[in-house]
């Protein structure tokens, strides 16, 4: 298994654990895998590229413009 499937399998465990924004992903892969910022993002948008997930800003907070990446949700494809 290649360092990308790893992160990918981490990054859909963290989904699994009820982390659905950009923001949670990274840090739950940051703190329980040490994975760096630069890889998830990396792999978080190869399985956008993908079609596995889906990355959509939040309805949450419409005031704040633009809405922090941060808190867009992640889910499934």
């Amino acid at each position: 298994m290649d360092r990308y499937t790893t992160v990918a399998e981490h990054i859909l465990e963290a989904m699994r654990r009820g982390n659905y924004t950009v923001g949670g992903i990274v840090e739950t892969t940051m703190q329980c895998y040490g994975h760096s910022i630069e890889m998830v993002n990396l792999v978080l948008g190869m399985l956008v590229e993908r079609g596995v997930v889906t990355v959509m800003p939040t309805g949450i907070d419409r005031d704040i413009e633009p809405l922090p990446v941060a808190w867009w949700s992640v889910v499934p494809a």
